[in-house]
């Protein structure tokens, strides 16, 4: 299947996307160890990816309407960044 270009830059599958993705980083996130004594910082891992995607998907949201084209940039740099903690919470978990 061949994605074109509109495909790519449509609301429909750039939502999609950024859906799986907050999926996949909130199971990742969800499987890190944190300490009872960690509080109300352990809500951190299960947020912070949820906040980059939303962010992401607003400002995917404005440059749509300003630059319309190339607009799936920005939701790939939203879900690399989301997906590079949510990583980052699961492995390098100091605890």
């Amino acid at each position: 299947m061949k994605i074109t270009k509109n495909k790519l830059n449509s609301w429909k599958f750039n939502f999609q996307i950024i859906c799986f993705t907050a999926i996949i980083s909130f199971f990742l996130a969800y499987n890190t160890y944190m300490p009872p004594s960690a509080n109300h910082g352990a809500i951190i891992p299960h947020i912070y990816p949820w906040f980059l995607l939303i962010i992401g998907f607003i400002v995917f949201a404005i440059s749509k309407v300003i630059i319309r084209r190339w607009n799936w940039i920005v939701t790939l740099i939203s879900i690399i960044y989301a997906l590079y903690f949510s990583l980052d919470f699961y492995f390098n978990n100091p605890f």
